[in-house]
């Protein structure tokens, strides 16, 4: 392979290993199986993506214009290369493994751009992988039985974690020293995946950003089935058999569950309530098809019970999650436009999060004020508001799985990405560090900044300051596993480390917005739809 430079480092560049055999005809919706050994040498120079399912008005955006075929079970190689040698150095260097995210739906390795990757990741003795999975229709179908039991996508990665981690070797890695990263749902994914009796032993650490394994939006079984028959039905490949389904679809023209499924109103799961479809969409970039359940699978099991008991019971390695400071500011900007008011937009939370709860209603009203006019007064204060709802969201998911690593005693470490280090964003949203733009500037690519146009120079040379504190951070938790000189996030130490383009500062979280969010507004509800039931059961 040709040796690329960037940034005055070098390294060995792999665009498309195959780790499994492309899903072919009868191998088509099955678990992936090896690749078929080669002898000769492969040409693995050029891209390759898994389907897309984009929609409709995705589609002008750039990050969503890939273009994916089955054979796309492959993974993307960078190996460092020695600054005088030009050589692999002689020492078995950690691996970071990292997953895409994109709703479950959309995305792939071309997101991440070598320049970045050998500034960031190579520049610092990392070797980074990432592999493409079968998303959507393809990768997370479901029946919730034996025949076609889901998470063919989990399945997929598992199939390329495996096989680094047997060819470590081959290309100078540690095969002990493999640390699973992902962004979004992405970091869903790794977060499952650490925590699944199928990895215990097979990786030493899990790096979440923007997203966690216990959000809420992170597993969801019914709506997937539920997604899965319309497809189905829409193929003409609904039968009582799940084993003639299968085999219908195999050989169906594949157009019913590809193109078709790019029409956003195709999926009416959300539609029950008003706005609460917007909201939706907001928190998880609406995702028709999730992980889900597979217990009934008993050994064969990668999600064998509720995400939020696998991760209490299995948190088992060292951990880093964060959160960028202004998650999902761009659809905030959006929605102050619309003709929603921010009392409606709580209740399309507490319709989706906690189930339509007056107890709950009560505590916003106090907590947030919705109803109090200066917050309506214009755009930009309706979206400061609404990132303030998002924010507290966001944050307390990731506060909340970090806490189940820290409680079985591991190095856990919580980080807050704020590039400008502007702590609400500025006028018109120019300094905030949205959803996927501290990935951006961590992997110089714009397919995580499109939908806020190109680079300015400025924006370049803070972001390449910031991801410069990021990746030492990264580095320093892969090859040791702590960071020397910043505290561990516990249920007595609520640190975080605020990450910006000049330095990286000590803070603390406040417990009470975790404790609203993830402990007494469920509870709450919980109790609420327990004694309404038990009201309506009574003779």
């Amino acid at each position: 392979m040709p040796n690329i430079q960037a940034f005055g480092s070098s390294a060995e560049v792999f665009e498309s290993i195959p780790y499994a055999a492309a899903p072919y005809g009868d191998l088509r919706f099955e678990p992936p199986v090896p690749p078929v050994p080669w002898s000769y040498p492969l040409d693995v120079r050029y891209e390759t993506s898994c389907h897309q399912y984009s929609l409709n008005q995705e589609l002008t955006d750039p990050s969503f214009q890939i273009y994916g075929s089955d054979d796309c079970l492959r993974l993307k190689l960078v190996v460092p290369l020695d600054y005088w040698t030009r050589q692999r150095y002689s020492e078995r260097l950690p691996i970071i493994f990292w997953i895409h995210g994109g709703s479950y739906r959309a995305g792939g390795k071309v997101w991440y751009k070598t320049p970045g990757i050998i500034r960031n990741f190579s520049a610092k003795k990392m070797i980074f992988v990432a592999p493409d999975y079968r998303q959507g229709f393809d990768g997370f179908l479901t029946l919730l039985d034996p025949e076609i039991p889901g998470n063919l996508g989990l399945e997929d990665i598992l199939q390329a974690l495996k096989f680094v981690r047997d060819n470590a070797y081959n290309f100078g890695g540690d095969p002990n020293n493999i640390i699973l990263a992902g962004e979004g749902t992405g970091a869903a994914l790794a977060g499952l995946l650490a925590a699944s009796p199928k990895t215990n032993g097979l990786i030493q650490g899990i790096m979440m950003f923007s997203g966690t394994a216990t959000a809420p939006w992170g597993v969801r079984n019914e709506m997937t089935r539920a997604n899965t028959i319309k497809v189905l039905k829409n193929c003409n490949c609904f039968f009582e058999s799940s084993k003639r389904i299968k085999e219908c679809l195999k050989y169906t023209n594949p157009s019913c569950y590809h193109d078709d499924l790019r029409n956003r109103d195709f999926f009416d799961y959300y539609d029950d309530v008003r706005f609460q479809n917007i909201y939706e969409a907001h928190r998880m970039g609406l995702s028709p098809f999730t992980p889900v359940m597979d217990s009934f699978r008993y050994w064969d099991a990668i999600i064998n019970e509720d995400p939020e008991d696998l991760v209490r019971k299995n948190a088992r390695v060292k951990a880093l999650l964060s959160n960028a400071a202004h998650e999902r500011l761009f659809n905030c900007k959006k929605i102050a436009t619309m003709p929603i008011s921010l009392k409606e937009w709580c209740e399309a939370i507490i319709e989706a999060r906690f189930k339509n709860s007056s107890a709950v209603r009560d505590i916003f009203n106090v907590w947030y004020k919705p109803t109090n006019p200066e917050y309506e007064l214009n755009v930009g204060t309706r979206t400061s508001r609404l990132l303030t709802f998002t924010e507290d969201d966001w944050v307390a998911d990731t506060q909340h799985e970090g806490l189940y690593y820290a409680d079985h005693g591991l190095p856990t470490y919580l980080l807050l990405n704020n590039i400008y280090g502007h702590p609400t964003a500025g006028a018109n949203g120019k300094w905030g560090t949205d959803h996927g733009t501290d990935m951006a500037m961590l992997f110089e690519s714009r397919a995580f900044f499109a939908p806020f146009g190109e680079y300015t120079a400025e924006e370049l040379s803070y972001g390449r300051a910031f991801a410069d504190h990021l990746s030492d951070l990264i580095a320093e938790f892969v090859k040791t596993g702590r960071l020397r000189i910043h505290p561990r996030f516990t249920r007595t130490n609520w640190a975080v480390l605020r990450v910006t383009f000049d330095k990286v500062q000590h803070r603390q979280y406040s417990a009470e917005n975790y404790n609203f969010w993830r402990q007494d507004a469920p509870e709450l509800a919980k109790l609420e739809s327990n004694e309404l039931r038990r009201m309506r059961d009574m003779p």
